[in-house]
């Protein structure tokens, strides 16, 4: 009774733990864009014990969302290592417990790495690690999931392209995702694939090309804005809005129109307020701006105001470099460059190491990868192996089976076979004798005809005992009870014989069906006429009005088409 109470216990502390760890990642993944801070706050409390926790999905999502806030404050290094720890816990989690079991990787997880190998210039890793996400996402079972991480990936892609300036490898990569994403009908997804196939025609130039999207994007924001002005301000709608508003500043800033590019800038600030990584990007495009017009005390000011939060401290020192350079302020460039030298250094120390990590850590899992499928192969040939030599055996004793089979068959229907042309050759001597009987009967009765008729008398008595005798061999010589017995001894060797002719000919007389059977049994004319008891004048009459009945050619012999029948 005791060990029951301690497994309940047990089972419902699991099912606490599961709980918590779902909460935690919620709350982590809620504020990972929004409040980078925040979030890894609530990391914290998992981190902190983190030696009590099994593997599991759960903990998996905990570290990769972890990643994901510090990506937002532009601490790759740190988040390359949640990336890593997060690839440990999915090698260590049992499959059955995975979310997806059918992937190799975390395709999510993946497709970070690249994103921070492309954000660190290293295309090539980046559009590996792409391509591995991309085969990952194909393996997901289910198509929302596999439809999202595909599309992503397909932007992805896209990015990595218009930094080669393929604008058409990148414009069938946009086209693909949007393709995807309209099938999901998410409105914040669709607004996504719109802003990357803006930033792809304002590289090329095509502004009118670019401004139906901004259009598109701006009246999608603002329908739904009226539905819910609330909780828009949060939403990714506003955050894909002033992402659209922050492309058009930057393609309106490199052509120089410093002064028109303000009000996109102002409205980016606005939409992005909520969303600390593109926020922070606002600060960086205003101070660059306000380099640009050489209103460089403001700049000054504005940079000092915003250094200590940003995510971008090399652009801001190196735009502070760019000041004192215009202003002479020689000891506030002098510490500015040594502060750029400074965060080179760490940015060596850190972002390199733990991509080289990484790429070990990855190298090595595949490296277990691949001898886990060798054995898999290995294990599965020898397998195949015995499972053939198995149905080698098994075949061979089913054909040795099959031939003993086989041959017993062949002796028993040979037998049979033997059985039947004896029993046809009986059935055709019988038929013969009978032939044979009515010939013979009809001889005599004919005989006997001949000699009544010869016989001469004047006695009235003996006259009708003639006729009367005459009548009665007539009848016999016309009798169709003998007939009948030889039709069906006839058919009985030739059964098929008789269906075929009415098929062929329809309705005969019982005179054509005698005929036919008397050619068939290679009787000729004169032992036909002696087995009906007519002329063989008669006979060869019959045979000419049936060759015309069967509209037989003139080169057909009426003999030779019978007994090919």
């Amino acid at each position: 009774m005791g060990c029951l109470f301690l497994g309940q216990g047990l089972l419902h502390a699991q099912d606490t733990s599961i709980e918590f760890l779902k909460s935690i990642n919620d709350s982590i993944k809620k504020y990972s864009i929004s409040n980078p801070k925040r979030a890894l706050t609530f990391s914290l409390q998992v981190l902190e014990k983190q030696n009590n926790w099994e593997p599991s999905q759960q903990l998996i999502n905990i570290y990769y969302n972890t990643s994901k806030a510090l990506q937002s404050t532009n601490l790759d290094s740190q988040a390359i290592f949640y990336l890593n720890r997060s690839i440990e816990l999915f090698q260590a989690t049992p499959v059955s417990k995975r979310k997806n079991k059918h992937t190799l990787l975390p395709p999510w997880i993946v497709l970070d790495i690249g994103n921070i190998y492309l954000k660190n210039n290293k295309p090539i890793e980046a559009e590996a690690n792409y391509l591995i996400a991309l085969e990952n996402f194909q393996r997901l079972k289910n198509p929302i999931f596999k439809n999202q991480g595909l599309a992503t990936t397909f932007d992805n892609l896209a990015i990595l392209s218009l930094q080669d300036k393929n604008f058409k490898r990148a414009d069938s990569f946009y086209q693909q995702s949007l393709s995807l994403r309209l099938k999901s009908k998410k409105v914040e997804d669709i607004l996504y694939s719109q802003v990357g196939l803006m930033s792809l025609q304002l590289l090329q130039d095509n502004e009118l090309e670019a401004q139906k999207y901004f259009s598109q994007i701006q009246e999608t924001y603002l329908q739904n804005k009226k539905l819910n002005s609330k909780g828009i301000v949060t939403s990714n709608i506003a955050r894909y809005h002033g992402q659209a508003q922050l492309l058009y500043f930057v393609y309106l800033y490199k052509k120089e129109f410093y002064e028109q590019a303000i009000p996109y800038l102002d409205s980016a600030a606005v939409l992005l307020e909520y969303f600390k990584s593109d926020f922070f990007q606002v600060q960086l495009y205003r101070a660059m701006n306000l380099v640009s017009l050489e209103k460089l005390d403001e700049a000054e000011a504005y940079i000092k105001g915003i250094i200590k939060e940003t995510v971008y401290p090399m652009e801001i020192y190196k735009l502070l470099e760019k000041i004192y350079e215009q202003q002479k302020k020689i000891p506030e460039l002098l510490s500015v460059k040594d502060s750029i030298i400074q965060l080179q250094k760490e940015d060596e120390n850190s972002i390199l190491p733990a991509l080289k990590e990484l790429e070990t850590g990855l190298l090595l899992y595949n490296k277990q990868q691949e001898i886990s499928k060798e054995e898999r192969r290995a294990n599965t040939f020898f397998l195949f192996l015995i499972i053939a030599i198995v149905s080698l055996i098994a075949s061979f004793i089913l054909l040795r089976m099959n031939y003993l089979l086989q041959k017993k068959k062949a002796t028993v229907a040979e037998f049979e076979n033997e059985i039947a042309q004896k029993s046809l050759k009986t059935k055709k001597m019988e038929l013969v004798n009978k032939s044979n009987f009515i010939i013979q009967r009809n001889q005599h009765l004919n005989g006997l005809l001949t000699l009544v008729n010869k016989t001469e008398t004047d006695h009235e008595e003996n006259l009708k005992l003639i006729n009367k005798v005459n009548r009665v061999v007539k009848n016999i010589l016309k009798s169709e009870t003998v007939y009948t017995q030889f039709e069906a001894q006839f058919q009985e060797v030739y059964p098929e014989f008789f269906k075929i002719l009415v098929t062929k000919h329809g309705k005969l007389t019982s005179t054509d069906i005698q005929l036919c059977c008397y050619i068939k049994m290679n009787q000729t004319s004169k032992i036909i006429a002696q087995l009906t008891g007519v002329s063989v004048r008669t006979v060869e009459g019959q045979k000419y009005r049936l060759k015309k009945k069967f509209l037989l050619d003139k080169d057909l012999d009426l003999v030779t088409y019978i007994h090919s029948i």
